[in-house]
């Protein structure tokens, strides 16, 4: 479908990540495969409910979102918005659920150490300091080091992110250690900013020798628990929306809710 790359160069024009446009590409193929539509003429509301039928079926709640999310936005580029299919409704938690804990980061930290894993040992570091995405590493660098401030671009916004004085002092030794002096400060063997699978496959052995359920340890892990403690000190949750990024403060409401253990207790001492 011509129509489908089109939609592409609509999502590079805006500015998405490669990784978000990369997904959508992958969904709507699937959709297309799956359907056997070859033009924008084939596509119909019975088509579509099939489709997405099929995903609740097949998928758990979250992705089958994420992929109507996409065919719903090539449907409005398309011309075709009369066809948008609802999203499944999700039943909202009112406790958090398999969050990560201070002491379990401590603890990450602790066997990244033990295991000689120097750099996983500072990425763990900083994406719990900093709250921001893995993906959002590569803004890290020396000079934002030196500045104090980094200015993240991610989803065709521009954000400023404060780092920790304490963060600041750590990495700064360790550039100097490992010969860092402009750039990323987390980059490859071979000088490029540092692969995301690398940071997932190291995380998943980290997590296994440290007995941490793999669950817990996941691509925005530290990025929770970095929310759940600046709304422990400051309960400032519109801050809080600027600083990870968020376009709606319905994201960021999860974080001003409680975990299952202070829920339990809240409960147990009300009479």
């Amino acid at each position: 479908m011509t129509e489908l790359q089109e939609f592409k160069q609509e999502l590079i024009h805006n500015e998405l990540s490669q990784a978000t446009i990369s997904r959508y590409m992958t969904d709507l193929n699937q959709f297309i495969d799956k359907t056997g539509i070859s033009s924008k003429e084939d596509i119909n509301k019975a088509k579509l409910l099939d489709y997405k039928d099929y995903l609740i079926n097949n998928f758990k709640p979250a992705s089958c979102t994420i992929k109507l999310i996409g065919i719903n936005k090539f449907l409005d580029f398309i011309g075709l918005d009369n066809l948008k299919v609802k999203l499944p409704k999700k039943q909202k938690k009112n406790v958090l659920e398999d969050m990560l804990t201070v002491a379990e980061y401590e603890r990450l930290l602790k066997y990244a150490d033990k295991l000689g894993k120097e750099k996983m040992y500072y990425i763990i570091m900083t994406l719990a300091n900093t709250g921001i995405r893995i993906s959002e590493l590569e803004f890290i660098t020396v000079e934002a080091l030196k500045k104090e401030s980094t200015s993240i671009k991610n989803k065709g916004k521009i954000r400023e992110i404060i780092l920790p004085k304490k963060l600041i002092k750590d990495l700064k030794e360790y550039c100097k250690k490992n010969n860092i002096t402009n750039g990323p400060v987390f980059i490859s063997k071979a000088g490029n900013p540092i692969d995301i699978t690398y940071i997932h496959r190291e995380l998943k052995t980290i997590s296994g020798q440290a007995r941490i359920k793999k669950s817990k340890v996941h691509a925005h892990a530290f990025r929770h628990l970095f929310a759940i403690q600046y709304m422990k000190r400051n309960n400032n949750a519109l801050s809080l929306a600027d600083i990870l990024g968020h376009s709606s403060l319905e994201t960021t409401r999860i974080y001003t809710q409680q975990t299952k253990e202070q829920h339990q207790k809240s409960i147990d001492n009300l009479f």
